[in-house]
């Protein structure tokens, strides 16, 4: 009996034990989507660069932390373009595969 106390108190705290070193999922990420595809129209001739750019950056624990990087850039047309979500939210309309207009 007093094995098995010791056994099962070995295994919760095994089972706690593991609970924390799974990593948490929630972050926040720059979404720039609206900023790239405002780039893309606007500069059709750098189309590589700024249509097939990433809609998503940056891994931030918190939604502040996010939004002090994002603000860090002091340009308005960024400022205006860009927005601090969560990971599992959908992005804005752009998709990488859209062509300028032209």
């Amino acid at each position: 009996m007093l094995k098995s106390k010791y056994l099962h108190t070995f295994l919760i705290s095994l089972g706690f034990l593991y609970s924390l070193s799974i990593p948490s999922y929630a972050y926040w990420e720059i979404d720039r989507s609206e900023f790239n595809n405002w780039l893309c129209q606007s500069n059709p001739k750098h189309y590589y660069m700024f249509c097939s750019a990433p809609s998503r950056i940056g891994k931030f624990a918190t939604y502040q932390e996010c939004e002090d990087v994002r603000r860090k850039n002091s340009d308005i047309s960024w400022l205006r373009r860009t927005r601090c979500v969560d990971y599992n939210e959908p992005s804005s309309s752009y998709t990488p595969s859209q062509q300028p207009i032209r």
